[in-house]
């Protein structure tokens, strides 16, 4: 389970196979012993790396204007 595009496995949280009981027995323990600030700092970034709101916005115009190039080399 979680979300391996957005988590990073024991950085900023932990991700588990979905229904394996004992798998995520092992990553409750582990996130017992984590620092809760170090873990919230680390996600915090990822997600701001690869998820800010300007990036995502810059590539979807990338996208689109390679597009628009496309279809006006196509006519």
């Amino acid at each position: 389970g979680g979300l391996p595009q957005i988590v990073e496995d024991r950085v900023g949280g932990a991700l588990f196979e979905a229904g394996n009981a004992a798998d995520i027995a092992e990553k409750v323990i582990w996130l017992l012993g984590q620092d809760r600030e170090t873990m919230g700092k680390a996600a915090r970034q990822r997600v701001m790396e690869k998820w800010d709101v300007r990036l995502l916005t810059d590539r979807h115009l990338a996208v689109y204007e390679e597009l628009l190039s496309r279809k006006k080399k196509a006519r």
